[in-house]
């Protein structure tokens, strides 16, 4: 038979679980229940009387606690408030801000969700007791020996006579006429208070049973909130968070995800994708008011306070670097740019033009306020041009960027996703939105469906991501730059097929991108020697390499906040250029020329005086990049032949045109037939490194000539003029 205290510990369990309907049903056994309510009765009491006593009991024992933990709290936050004045405060205001250390777990856990106030509390206090105390010190050195005496001789009876008395009684007068600090108040409370609590930083991985209960202090990222909801109990906000443990932190690459519960301010201090440090209880979550209790509970974190954590340190260049790469960039500028060219992907074979494309792409232009500095990159290529691991290379040399796989993305879980999380709906950022002020690299950008495709086309223009659907709304900057990469139309580029056919989106999508560059198979059988002597030299480890990716990073974080700006001459050459270039006649099919090429070739004219540490955009900035650009856009087939001049990258002014007919015709003259193999061609031209630095430029220029069809390919690997 079971005891009268076992019966009234199952009452107390059942009480503990009950909400505060009238009636419940006692899910113990039925008769050790009658048998006490028999005793109840025989004491001449209802059980409604008995539940109302009972619940009367434990509201006094809970008022105490509290009343009790209020005390403890602000007995705490009294005694850091003294522990503070007896440091020197004087210079606090003027800096602005303070930083303290919190040693106490007892003030922690009296102060629960309060710690944040307490402790700013206890700072202000201190700040403005500090001065006022030292006021009134200074006040009463300055008194004379005869006055100060008087004062003393004039305490009252019972109270101490000496000169620290007198202190507290000119402290006393100034704290009664407040309306005179008013000014002071104010600056004191302006001082921004800052607090590191000494408790063990763990991971989310590293939480056990035995750790409910207790205080944790840990990193995690904010994955998504729920709306706001007001305590009525408190007259506090509280959040519902879904909290995710930081990837390089996870066991197992297994990153754990939680749900966190958030107070008061803190409500206030969240965004989806910021990384914060917890400082909370580790527990169960209870059931709602008239829930079923049930045998499985949701584990949470009853969080006390969020701080801000700075972002991943840039990398950055000593002065002592950046001093010889600046004399570099300006002395000896072929060497500069054919360095990092090559430093960039070592892996893949030459594809200079792609690599120079990259580094704008990665610069951006100059910020201006009302237009986008960001420049968007897209490579078309088929299999096996390399592209994909171009851009998955720009990645690891961007200081905020991460990697999107194109066939598993759509446009709006790139900004915003609204992901259900045991029965809570969290409105979770996309990587759009996560990158902003960075980069956002998509493998594969045709896989993803065209009408996911033109989704983003508003976001990467504009720069805000909106979400409105039941009752959920997202709207968030995206200041962030693509760069992609994807495959022809139907895998293959078709040349019987117009530009826009070949391509695998509409021309609003293209129109997006300053830069867009169509990577081709090597032909020439020189080039194929030397790509395969490169990728067995790179598995043997032989690839010299100038700059490490790292080292590229620090050099980019660097050059990324240059903001160069325009020459009136070089404008007016701009414009000009821009004219005459939408005055060609293009073929049926071709990209359209839009006031948006304009803004994309300023931002690569920023970009291009940026890579060469230049505040000043010249002529022939704008020169080097209007040929860049026409390189660029006659890898798929634009007439480019009007308004560009024929100047290099590098700034040599030598005519690539007439040089490469003055070559043709000499080799030409040696053959009955006119004719000129492509490899006696390489040879001949490569000769002028300057204008043909390698035989991918060769190839290109050969393909744009005939193209133009100033020479025609009567039979493989030989040419002939028309």
């Amino acid at each position: 038979m079971k005891k009268k205290g076992e019966v009234t510990s199952k009452l107390i369990s059942l009480l503990t679980g009950m909400s505060d309907t009238i009636s419940f049903r006692y899910s113990g056994n039925m008769d050790q229940y009658n048998k006490f309510k028999s005793s109840k009765i025989s004491e001449g009491k209802t059980m409604e009387e008995t539940f109302s006593s009972f619940i009367d009991q434990e509201l006094l024992f809970i008022n105490h606690n509290e009343a009790d933990n209020n005390k403890t709290a602000s007995r705490h936050e009294d005694e850091l408030k003294e522990n503070l004045m007896n440091t020197d405060l004087s210079k606090v205001i003027m800096q602005g801000s303070y930083h303290i250390d919190i040693d106490s777990m007892d003030f922690i856990q009296a102060a629960s969700h309060d710690l944040d106030r307490r402790v700013s509390g206890a700072v202000h206090t201190a700040i403005a007791s500090y001065w006022i105390k030292r006021w009134a010190t200074i006040k009463v050195n300055n008194m004379s020996e005869g006055m100060l005496q008087d004062r003393i001789d004039n305490i009252a009876p019972g109270a101490e006579e000496s000169k620290h008395t007198i202190i507290k009684q000119e402290i006393t007068k100034i704290n009664l006429v407040p309306e005179k600090l008013e000014t002071f108040y104010k600056a004191v409370d302006r001082v921004k208070v800052t607090f590191t609590c000494n408790i063990p930083i763990i991971t989310l991985s590293d939480l056990r049973e035995k750790d409910l209960g207790k205080v944790i202090q840990f990193d995690c990222i904010i994955i998504g909130p729920t709306p706001k909801k007001l305590d009525i109990e408190t007259g506090k906000y509280i959040q519902h968070v879904l909290i995710q443990e930081i990837e390089s932190q996870a066991k197992n690459n297994n990153p754990i995800m939680i749900k966190s519960i958030l107070h008061g301010d803190d409500t206030n201090n969240i965004a989806s994708g910021m990384t914060k440090r917890f400082i909370g209880v580790y527990t169960v979550q209870e059931p709602k008011n008239g829930a079923k209790v049930e045998s499985e509970k949701m584990l949470i974190i009853d969080t006390m306070f969020i701080q801000d954590l700075e972002e991943k340190a840039e990398v950055t260049l000593t002065p002592h670097e950046l001093t010889i790469v600046k004399e570099m960039a300006d002395v000896d500028t072929e060497n500069y740019i054919t360095k990092l060219i090559a430093s960039f992907c070592p892996k893949i074979y030459g594809r200079e033009l792609e690599k120079k494309a990259l580094y704008l792409s990665l610069l951006g232009g100059s910020d201006f306020e009302g237009y986008r500095k960001e420049s968007h990159l897209m490579l078309v290529g088929e299999a096996d041009t390399g592209k994909s691991e171009l851009v998955k290379f720009a990645n690891t040399v961007t200081q905020k960027s991460s990697i999107v796989d194109g066939s598993n993305a759509t446009g709006v879980g790139l900004m915003f996703a609204l992901d259900d999380y045991d029965g809570m709906k969290i409105l979770r950022q996309g990587a759009m939105i996560l990158n902003s002020g960075g980069h956002m690299i998509v493998d594969e950008y045709d896989k993803m469906p065209k009408q996911e495709q033109k989704k983003l086309n508003q976001a990467m223009e504009q720069q805000r991501a909106t979400y409105n659907k039941g009752g959920h709304m997202g709207n968030a900057e995206c200041k962030t730059a693509i760069i992609a990469s994807c495959n022809p139309e139907n895998e293959r580029w078709n040349e019987g097929k117009t530009i826009i056919d070949n391509l695998p989106f509409d021309a609003s999508t293209i129109s997006r991108f300053d830069l867009l560059i169509r990577l081709k198979h090597e032909t020439l059988e020189n080039q194929i020697r030397a790509k395969m002597l490169h990728i067995t030299k790179s598995k043997r480890g032989e690839i010299e390499q100038a700059a490490k990716p790292e080292w590229i990073k620090g050099l980019l974080n660097y050059l990324r906040l240059l903001k160069p700006v325009f020459t009136p001459e070089a404008e007016e050459l701009l414009i000009n250029k821009y004219v005459e270039f939408t005055m060609i006649e293009q073929e049926d099919g071709s990209l359209p020329i839009q006031t948006r090429q304009m803004e994309g070739i300023q931002r690569l004219c920023e970009a291009w005086a940026k890579l060469f540490f230049k505040t000043r955009i010249t002529t022939e900035i704008v020169e080097d990049v209007i040929t860049f650009y026409q390189e660029c856009l006659a890898t798929i087939g634009m007439k480019v032949d009007k308004g560009i001049s024929q100047m290099d990258l590098r700034g040599h002014s030598t005519n690539k045109e007439v040089y490469f007919e003055d070559c043709f015709r000499e080799l030409a003259k040696d053959n009955d037939d006119g004719f000129v193999y492509i490899h006696d061609l390489a040879s001949e031209l490569s000769k002028n490194h300057k204008l043909f630095y390698s035989d991918d430029t060769i190839l290109r220029y050969v393909e744009a000539r005939k193209t133009k069809g100033w020479l025609y390919e009567p039979k493989v690997g030989v040419l002939k003029k028309q």
